[in-house]
C-alpha cells in the first residue's frame, strides 16, 4: 500500500508541478501545469502506463507494480517533449497521485521554456512531501486543538455564569427566611424572658449564625473561584480591629472555663492599612477553631512585627494534629481526620477560606502543632503603617459621637413584599422609636413617596412589577426633576441578594447603602444614622 496523501489538490499542484492524478484502475485523471503545458491535455483519460517510461525502480511493468512501490521513482514522458519526472507515489482515498518535480538533469532537452516552479522544492521529493504533509497535520491539529479550547472556555464560561446566578438566588432564598428567624430571635432577645426560654432563644440565635456563616462561606469561595473577590484596604486601628474580631470568642472560651489570653505589646503602629473586613474574618476563624477544639487550658493570642510584616498567633492547649491531618487540614471541605467531623462539626471550609484571605492580602496562614499539646496557627500579612495625619484622623473619628435622639426627624419607608420582612423592621424600629410606614411593592412605595416625601426609605431589590433599583431610578429621577432645595431622601437597600454585583448596582442606581439580610438590630441602627 502506498503512503495515504493529506494534502489537498492545490497544495500537491503547488508543491509538485509534475504531478499526474489517476484512478484505482491507473487512468490519467488531472495532470499538474507542466505537463498540461507540454501535452495540451492529450493525456486526461489514457493509461498512466501507456503514456510514460519508468526508468526506476527496475522491474515496474504495470500499474500494479507501480501503486505499490515505496521509494523514488523516476519517470520519461515522450509526449511531453521527452522530459524526466522525480517523485513518489502517493494515495489518498481510491486514488493515486505521482507526486514530481522535473529532474534537475534536463540538459539535453531541447524544450526549453523551463521555469523555476517546474522543479521539485528539493532533489529528495519524498521528503519535500513528509514535511509539507506534517505541516498541514500539525496545522489542522492546531486549528482543532484552538477550536476545542475556546469551546472548553466558553463552556466553562456558560458554567460559571451559571453558578454565580444559581449562588445569587439561592442565597436570596436562604437569606429571607433567615432573616425572618434571625431578626426576630435578635427583637426577642431585648425582652423579658424566663431562663427556659432565654435558653431556647440562644439556641435558635446560634443556629441561625451558624446557617449564615456557611452561606457567606460558600458564596466567598465561589468568589475566590472567579476571581472576584476585591479586597478594600483602609486605614484601620489594628490592636481595636483585633480585640473587636476576638471578642466574641473571648466571651465564649471564658464559658467554657478557658484562660484567654491577648498579649498585643508590640513596638507595631496601633494605625496600619489593611482590610478590616477580612482581617477579622481570619482572625474570627481561627478564635472559633482554637475553642471549638480545646477542652482545657488556654487560647493565647499574640502579635509580633518585623518591618512591615506583622505575624499574629492563636494558640491552643487542644488535642493537637499529626502530620497526615496538617497536611490536608488546608484543603477545601477537608478537616484533620473523619473523627473531628463527626465530634465537632463543620464545614471544612474556614481554615481554607482564612488562607485564601490571607493570601489575596499579601500575606499566609501556617500551623504547627504537637499531637497531645495543642496547635499554633500564625497569620503574616504586610501592613504597613499608616501616614501620621491619617493616623489621627482615625483616632479622632473613633472618640464617643453623641447620636441623635431616636428617631427625632425621620420619616421613614419600607418597601418590601415580602409581610415577614416587613414586620421584622417594624419591631426593629419600633425599638428604635421610629415610626415607620409601608409599601408592599416598587410602584406603591414610589407612589407613597410622592406623597409623603420620606426621607428615609428602606428598598428591597427583587419585587415583582417595579423592582428595587427601578423604584430608586425613578425616585432620583423625580428628585431631580423637583426642587433643588428640597431634602434629598436616604436610601437603603436591605436585601438578601449580597453580592458585589448587587451592590454595585445598588449605589449606581442612587442609593446610599446597602444592608445584607439577615438584618441585626444594632447594624440597622448603626446604618440608619450613619444618615444623618
Amino acid at each position: 500500500m502506498s503512503p495515504v496523501l493529506s494534502l489537498s489538490t492545490d497544495e500537491i499542484s503547488g508543491l509538485f508541478p509534475g504531478y499526474v492524478r489517476l484512478s484505482a484502475l491507473g487512468v490519467i485523471e488531472a495532470v499538474g501545469p507542466v505537463l498540461t503545458r507540454r501535452t495540451k491535455g492529450s493525456l486526461i483519460g489514457r493509461p498512466f502506463m501507456d503514456c510514460v517510461e519508468v526508468m526506476r525502480p527496475r522491474g515496474i511493468s504495470n500499474f500494479d507494480d507501480l501503486r505499490t512501490c515505496r521509494g523514488q521513482l523516476i519517470i520519461r514522458c515522450p509526449e511531453a517533449a521527452g522530459i524526466v519526472l522525480k517523485g513518489v507515489v502517493l494515495q489518498r482515498d481510491d486514488h493515486f497521485y505521482i507526486c514530481a518535480g522535473l529532474s534537475v538533469d534536463v540538459s539535453g532537452q531541447s524544450s526549453g521554456s523551463y521555469r523555476f516552479e517546474d522543479f521539485s522544492m528539493a532533489d529528495s521529493t519524498l521528503e519535500t512531501f513528509l514535511a509539507a504533509d506534517l505541516r498541514r497535520n500539525l496545522l489542522i491539529e492546531a486549528q482543532d486543538l484552538a477550536t476545542s479550547l475556546t469551546e472548553a472556555r466558553n463552556r466553562a464560561e456558560a458554567a460559571d455564569k451559571a453558578k454565580s446566578r444559581f449562588l445569587a438566588e439561592i442565597s436570596h432564598e436562604i437569606r429571607t427566611p433567615l432573616n425572618g428567624v434571625i431578626g426576630i430571635a435578635d427583637v426577642m432577645a431585648h425582652g423579658e424572658l424566663s431562663s427556659e426560654q432565654a435558653g431556647r432563644l440562644k439556641l435558635i440565635r446560634s443556629s441561625g449564625r451558624t446557617l449564615e456563616r456557611l452561606l457567606n462561606d460558600l458564596l466567598d469561595l465561589a468568589k475566590l473561584e472567579n476571581n472576584r473577590l476585591q479586597l478594600a484596604p483602609v486605614q484601620i486601628d489594628l490592636i481595636a480591629e483585633i480585640r473587636d474580631a476576638l471578642g466574641p470568642v473571648e466571651a465564649l472560651a471564658r464559658v467554657r472555663g478557658l484562660d484567654f489570653i491577648i498579649d498585643l505589646k508590640t513596638n507595631s503602629p496601633d494605625h496600619v492599612i489593611a482590610d478590616p473586613i477580612r482581617l477579622r474574618q481570619v482572625l474570627s476563624n481561627l478564635g472559633f477553631n482554637a475553642v471549638k477544639f480545646t477542652q482545657k487550658g488556654s487560647i493565647t493570642v499574640s502579635m509580633t512585627r518585623t518591618g512591615d510584616d506583622v505575624a499574629i498567633t492563636i494558640a491552643d492547649t487542644g488535642p493537637g494534629l499529626t502530620d497526615k491531618a496538617m497536611a490536608r487540614l488546608f484543603q477545601r471541605f477537608e478537616q484533620g481526620d473523619k473523627d473531628v467531623s463527626i465530634r465537632y462539626g463543620g464545614s471544612g471550609l474556614g481554615l481554607t477560606l482564612s488562607r485564601e484571605f490571607a493570601r489575596l492580602m499579601g500575606g499566609d496562614l501556617n500551623v504547627s502543632s504537637v499531637l497531645g499539646m495543642g496547635s499554633r496557627f500564625t497569620v503574616t500579612l504586610p501592613l504597613p503603617p499608616a501616614p501620621p495625619q491619617e493616623a489621627a484622623s482615625i483616632a479622632s473619628s473613633s472618640q464617643p459621637t453623641l447620636r441623635p435622639t431616636a428617631g427625632a426627624g425621620i420619616r421613614g419607608l419600607v418597601v418590601d413584599d415580602n409581610p415577614a420582612n416587613l414586620e421584622i423592621l417594624r419591631v426593629m424600629f419600633d425599638a428604635f422609636g421610629i415610626e415607620i410606614d409601608f409599601a408592599d411593592g416598587g410602584r406603591a412605595g414610589v407612589e407613597a413617596w410622592r406623597k409623603n416625601r420620606y426621607n428615609l426609605i428602606l428598598m428591597d431589590l427583587q419585587m415583582p412589577e417595579m423592582n428595587g433599583l427601578e423604584a430608586i431610578s425613578k425616585i432620583r429621577q423625580l428628585e431631580a426633576d423637583g426642587d433643588s432645595n428640597e431634602e434629598k431622601t436616604r436610601i437603603l437597600i436591605v436585601s438578601a441578594d449580597a453580592t458585589e454585583e448587587a451592590i454595585a448596582e445598588s449605589l449606581a442606581a442612587g442609593a446610599d447603602g446597602h444592608l445584607a439580610k439577615p438584618l441585626r438590630p444594632e447594624s440597622l441602627f448603626r446604618a440608619v444614622w450613619s444618615l444623618f
